[in-house]
């Protein structure tokens, strides 16, 4: 979310230091600031490594800023992470929304004695766990956002900050170092450029995990770059292989769509115990869940155990706010509604009308385990998309939850399939809207098939929304990282690449698509210095 902010700072004196970092006196607090300069793999100091900001120095933090002429601030920590505080907030909150696995923040800084001003980038990553490493290709999409932000300012120096300024700190900046050597030099050394880094600041990098971590970030960096496209040059590319001739157009596409299945991750028998202890209660055997990423029952219910085949799935926005499974086996109706309950979703997709999906009949039929359900009338969104409203009313509960119903009715490989694809996204993303924070369950008959290719639409109009630009490569291995299936052969990834095409040309016109609807500027002063 691209927010507008203001915030006022003393003038200050530049002053430097050989390795560390001292600011112009200030009467209060003398000139030191828990900040390092670090330097790169050629030995130049390109970045600064700084503590967290704490109540006491913001003010220092932000006359750092102002001292070192830094356009570009890197935070990979949330200001609260469990019971800890991580972070003082040195920004104003004022229309400000941490809903995506990072967020983007354009800061005026002024200099309330020169009435100077500067455009500050502050880039926030949000979904690195307090104990763990996150999601290397989520990490490399935020990273991708900084180093776009300092192309803007090459010469100037990148602030980066955790909480202690050494551990996640020491990984991103090693992360950057060594994929910028590795681009220039065609090779690398880890081990030395973390030595480097030791001697300007203790700890960098400060355990195994996050050393592992690093080497595995480093690998999928080098092995998948960049795609984005504008989404103008997306469309101008659609359509030039669309008209060439059939080979040369699947020989295109084929080519493209080989990076991402060559680095695709299956897991093996041993990280899917769970799911082959439970396959009678599979749709198919052939696509199962992941035991570190399975979604988990959590009501109890006689004889009923705590397993479905299903896995979240993160959007552009939304970190773990979609959860993709297959239809529940005959018999198994009961676990479907204990899944929407237990995970608060209040949206339900089905990829299939209700008349062609086994057993369904039984999912919705009066009481269940005493589970009430109350199935509404259908409501036609359009020719492709069915809507039913669904109340549940669990045994422990003196409510209803209430879930919204989406069937899509015309699935069948078409020529129209890619319009209908979008038709469906885009239907269900407007009555989406009124609660963007809303969890959905879609569901297929293997929970990949289906599912993959309207999550990755759906994610694509997510990114085209907030940034005018997609990576579809990039979503699609994302979503392959929690279901190796999905998407798995050529014609699904064509059909999604068709789909974001159609979305772009019918844009211009969609208002409630636009994209300037998600771009709140807020005027407001902050004394940083108090």
């Amino acid at each position: 979310m691209n927010v507008a902010l203001f915030i006022e700072v003393d003038a200050v004196k530049k002053k430097f230091m050989a390795t560390g970092l001292e600011l112009g006196r200030r009467e209060k607090n003398g000139d030191y600031i828990n900040a390092n300069f670090i330097k790169n793999t050629d030995g130049d100091a390109v970045y600064i490594a700084s503590q967290r900001p704490k109540p006491k120095t913001v003010g220092d933090f932000w006359q750092m800023v102002w001292q070192e002429n830094v356009f570009v601030i890197s935070m990979v920590t949330n200001l609260k992470e469990g019971d800890k505080i991580k972070c003082k907030r040195y920004w104003p909150t004022s229309g400000d929304k941490n809903i995506r696995q990072f967020s983007t923040h354009n800061l005026k800084l002024i200099n309330r004695e020169t009435q100077e001003s500067r455009q500050i980038t502050h880039l926030q990553y949000t979904s690195w766990p307090d104990h763990g490493t996150p999601n290397p290709l989520e990490l490399l999409s935020f990273y991708h956002y900084v180093s776009r932000a300092m192309e803007q300012h090459p010469e100037q120096k990148l602030v980066v900050h955790c909480s202690a300024g050494i551990g996640r700190t020491g990984t991103f900046i090693a992360l950057d170092a060594l994929h910028r050597q590795g681009v220039k030099k065609g090779k690398i050394n880890t081990v030395e450029y973390v030595h480097t880094m030791r001697e300007d600041r203790m700890n960098m990098i400060q355990n195994t995990n996050q050393y592992k971590f690093l080497y595995h970030a480093l690998y999928e960096s080098f092995r998948t770059g960049c795609h984005v496209l504008r989404k103008d040059n997306f469309v101008q590319e659609m359509e030039a292989q669309m008209k060439s001739d059939k080979a040369t157009n699947l020989s295109n596409f084929r080519t493209e769509f080989k990076e991402p299945d060559s680095m695709r991750k299956y897991f093996d028998e041993s990280e899917k115990q769970i799911g082959l202890q439970n396959l009678k209660l599979n749709m198919t055997d052939n696509v199962l869940p992941a035991d570190k990423m399975r979604i988990i029952l959590s009501s109890h219910v006689p004889g009923r155990e705590t397993y479905y085949n299903a896995v979240p799935i993160s959007t552009f926005t939304t970190k773990d706010c979609i959860i993709a499974g297959q239809y529940p086996v005959q018999g198994a109706g009961i676990d479907l509604i204990r899944l929407l309950v237990d995970q608060e979703c209040s949206s339900l997709i089905l990829t299939h009308p209700l008349s062609e999906i086994p057993h369904s009949g039984s999912w919705f039929s009066g009481a269940l385990f005493n589970y009430r359900v109350e199935f509404g009338p259908m409501t036609k969104l359009s020719a492709d998309v069915n809507k039913n409203n669904v109340r549940i009313k669990p045994p422990s509960s003196k409510g209803f939850h209430k879930v919204s119903m989406y069937e899509i009715t015309a699935w069948n490989p078409t020529e129209n399939l890619p319009q209908v694809l979008l038709d469906a996204v885009k239907r269900i993303q407007l009555c989406e809207l009124v609660d963007p924070e809303r969890k959905l369950t879609i569901l297929s008959r293997d929970g990949a098939t289906r599912c993959g290719e309207f999550c990755a639409v759906y994610n694509a109009i997510q990114q085209l929304q907030q940034d005018q630009e997609v990576d579809m490569l990039n979503i699609v291995r994302q979503l392959q990282s929690r279901r190796p299936e999905m998407i798995s052969d050529l014609n699904g990834y064509l059909l999604c690449c068709q789909a974001v095409a159609e979305f772009i040309k019918s844009d211009s016109e969609d208002t409630y698509m636009n994209s300037a609807s998600n771009t709140v500027t807020v005027e407001e002063n902050m004394y940083a210095n108090t």
